[in-house]
C-alpha cells in the first residue's frame, strides 16, 4: 500500500473511471491531486478536498507541478479518437504527455512508490482475436489509438527497467448502465446498428457493412443481434466502471504487480443472444437479426493474472448492467 499521507495524482479525474476512482481515494483517507484541462466540464463535480492543477499534460510546467511531493499516480487520461486526422492530437496527448509524466515521476526516484498506467485491450487488438486474450499475447493495434497505448507500454517499460514501479492495466471496453441504452454510448455502440457499423467501417469490413445496411435501414433505432454466416452470435466482454476502479485499487495496494502487465474485465463474456432481445424490451426499442460476413467479434479476456497477482474480484457482469436500467 502506498504512504497514507502522500497524495496520489489522478489524471483523466474528471472521467467516469477518474472520478469515481477519486471518490474511492478520498474514502480510505488518501488526499487526491488531479490535472484537469481549462474549461473542462467536468472539474465542478469534483469534490473540495482534491487539490486542481489546472493544465495540459503535455506542458512540462504542469506536469513537474503535478508531480511534487506525491507518492503514487493513476495515468488515466487520454485522447480517444479514431476519425480521419487525429493522429497528431493523439500522439500528444497520449504518447508524448506520458512521457512527459514519466520524466518528471523518475526525477523522484523512491518517493514515488506506485505508478499504473491505463492501457487497452485495442494493444492486442481484441477485436480480432477470437480466442481468449492473456497477457501475453503479441501485441499488434489496428488502430493510431492502440498504436498510442502499446507506445505508452514501452514507455512504461522502460521506465520501470530504470527504477520506477510501473504497472499497466490494460482495460477491456468499460461499460455503465446509463450508456448501453443510446447508439453514441461506449457499451450502447455494439449493439445498435448505427455504432457497430462504425466499429465494421473502422476495421475494414466494408462487406460486413453493406449486409447491415441492407438489413438494418433505421440503425440509430435499433438493436442489432448480429451473427456470422454459421449462426454463432457475435460475443463480447465488458468492464463495468466498479469493477474497473476496484481493480486500480488493487493494483495500487499490491506489490506482486508491481512491473506487470494485467487485463481487468468483467467476470465473464456473453452472447449477443443473450443480451439484445431482453435489452430491447427495457428500452423500449426493436431488434433485428443480422448475419454478417467476415469474422464475428469474439472477444473473451483472460483476468486470472490480476486475480492472482492482485487479488482482483471483479463482480458485474452484463445482465448487473441490464439489471440497473429503469
Amino acid at each position: 500500500m502506498t504512504t497514507q499521507g502522500s497524495p496520489v495524482l489522478v489524471t483523466g479525474a474528471t472521467g467516469r473511471v477518474g472520478s469515481r476512482l477519486v471518490d474511492t481515494l478520498l474514502d480510505q483517507g488518501r488526499p487526491v491531486r488531479a490535472v484537469v484541462l481549462p474549461g473542462d466540464p467536468g472539474r465542478a463535480a469534483l469534490p473540495g478536498a482534491v487539490t486542481v492543477i489546472e493544465g495540459s499534460l503535455t506542458d512540462p510546467a504542469v506536469v513537474a507541478e503535478a508531480v511534487e511531493g506525491i507518492g503514487a499516480a493513476v495515468h488515466l487520461a487520454a485522447a480517444m479518437d479514431w476519425g480521419p486526422g487525429a493522429n497528431d492530437r493523439l500522439f500528444e496527448a497520449n504518447v508524448r504527455a506520458t512521457y512527459l509524466l514519466f520524466e518528471a515521476l523518475a526525477e523522484r526516484g523512491g518517493a514515488i512508490e506506485r505508478v499504473v498506467l491505463a492501457s487497452s485491450d485495442e494493444v492486442y487488438p481484441a477485436l480480432q482475436a477470437g480466442e481468449p486474450i492473456a497477457e501475453d499475447r503479441a501485441l499488434s493495434p489496428y488502430s493510431f489509438y492502440g498504436l498510442t497505448k502499446e507506445l505508452d507500454e514501452r514507455l512504461a517499460a522502460y521506465y520501470h527497467r530504470t527504477g520506477l514501479a510501473v504497472t499497466v492495466a490494460r482495460f477491456s471496453l468499460v461499460a455503465a448502465a446509463e450508456e448501453i441504452t443510446r447508439p453514441d454510448g461506449w457499451s450502447g455502440r455494439l449493439f445498435f446498428g448505427s455504432g457497430l457499423r462504425a466499429l465494421l467501417s473502422g476495421l475494414g469490413r466494408a462487406e460486413a457493412v453493406a449486409a447491415l445496411d441492407a438489413q438494418v435501414p433505421d440503425q440509430d433505432g435499433c438493436l442489432v443481434l448480429a451473427r456470422d454466416e454459421q449462426d454463432r452470435p457475435y460475443r463480447f466482454q465488458f468492464c463495468d466502471v466498479r469493477d474497473l476502479v476496484h481493480g486500480l485499487d488493487c493494483l495500487l495496494r499490491e506489490p506482486a504487480v508491481v512491473g506487470e502487465t494485467v487485463n481487468l474485465s468483467g467476470p465473464v463474456a456473453f452472447g449477443y443472444d443473450e443480451v439484445v432481445p431482453e435489452l430491447a424490451e427495457r428500452i423500449g426499442v426493436r431488434y433485428r437479426e443480422v448475419r454478417l460476413p467476415g469474422p464475428r467479434f469474439d472477444v473473451r479476456i483472460e483476468t486470472a493474472k490480476a486475480v492472482r497477482l492482485a487479488g482482483y474480484r471483479p463482480r458485474y457482469d452484463v445482465r448487473t448492467i441490464i439489471d440497473q436500467l429503469n
